[in-house]
């Protein structure tokens, strides 16, 4: 088993802050995973991404739970 983990967070559109909202954060997330995957030798189900509109606090403390257990 791999001893290396990633949590990818890419968020395109924020409810509170749609001044601030952005176009390809949820497109480079995807690409970072698919290298993390296919270039660097990341077990797929070792890469934990979170994507879409604002991510909620529990969505993101989610993936952080999940990379908690097995560190």
């Amino acid at each position: 088993m791999s001893r290396n983990w990633a949590l990818i967070v890419g968020v395109n559109q924020y409810n509170h802050h749609p001044d601030q909202n952005l176009r390809f954060a949820v497109r480079d997330a995807e690409l970072m995973r698919d290298f993390l995957v296919n270039g660097a030798g990341f077990p797929e189900n070792q890469v934990i991404c979170c994507l879409g509109q604002e991510q909620s606090r529990n969505q993101n403390t989610s993936g952080l739970t999940q990379l908690k257990r097995v560190l």
